[in-house]
């Protein structure tokens, strides 16, 4: 696998050319950071002096949200080189890919609307939002749709056999990751029947400057208003 050392070594010339990149933890990140967290992460492999380049954007405002990659994709694998750090062509090809899918895609993002605009122009794969009821449900109350954020957690309660409030619920059939759905639903529920502005935004900056603590990327996050402030 690569070192951090030699992603960090290797990405210099990106961060030189660009001055709306940071680098941290694998991590090339674009600035500045707000409700939406857009990066690439070259993460590690089992394979030596390899790495796995992959892009993606995180909403931030919801529990949990600095979980994974978020929507996006890998970088297209170049097969004459392979992501192999010790290959000058191979590194050139990072970059080459880097500058002109990954990065042009990722700077097109800077609103919660731009980052569902990606997320449905990557429909066919499973990703669609839709199919992510929980994510949907706090970008909803994010931009301030009350009545689109009771329609998906009607849409998990159905989903869902709260009969037995413990760690043994489950997903209707099985799922078992149950326990940690149902604890966002008890975070979710109060939320969406307040119908309160206010008590809602509290509650999203909140979970947003989580998200951004254990990112570490408190030095690169600027906290703005969501669009259910600015109605």
């Amino acid at each position: 696998m690569s070192t951090e050392k030699q992603i960090r070594q290797m990405v210099q010339p990106l961060l030189a050319r660009h001055t709306d990149l940071a680098y941290l933890n694998r991590r090339l990140i674009l600035k500045p950071v707000t409700h939406v967290f857009r990066s690439v992460l070259l993460d590690r492999t089992a394979y030596a002096h390899s790495y796995e380049p992959a892009y993606g954007v995180q909403f931030l405002s919801r529990p949990n949200g600095a979980q994974g990659i978020g929507w996006g994709g890998r970088l297209h694998y170049p097969i004459e080189t392979g992501w192999n750090i010790n290959k000058p062509a191979s590194t050139q090809n990072f970059y080459d890919v880097f500058e002109n899918d990954a990065l042009p895609q990722l700077r097109e993002i800077t609103s919660i609307s731009d980052m569902l605009a990606f997320n449905r122009s990557r429909g066919g794969w499973g990703f669609e939002l839709k199919n992510f009821p929980f994510a949907r449900a706090f970008i909803d109350l994010a931009l301030g749709k009350f009545d689109a954020a009771e329609e998906a957690l009607a849409e998990i309660q159905h989903s869902y056999d709260l009969s037995v409030e413990n760690d043994k619920n489950l997903l209707k059939g099985f799922d078992p990751d149950a326990p940690f759905y149902l604890k966002q639903l008890n975070i979710l529920k109060p939320l969406v029947l307040s119908n309160d502005k206010k008590f809602v935004a509290q509650a999203l900056h909140r979970f947003e400057e989580d998200s951004v603590k254990a990112h570490k990327i408190e030095h690169l996050w600027e906290c703005t208003p969501f669009p259910l402030e600015l109605d």
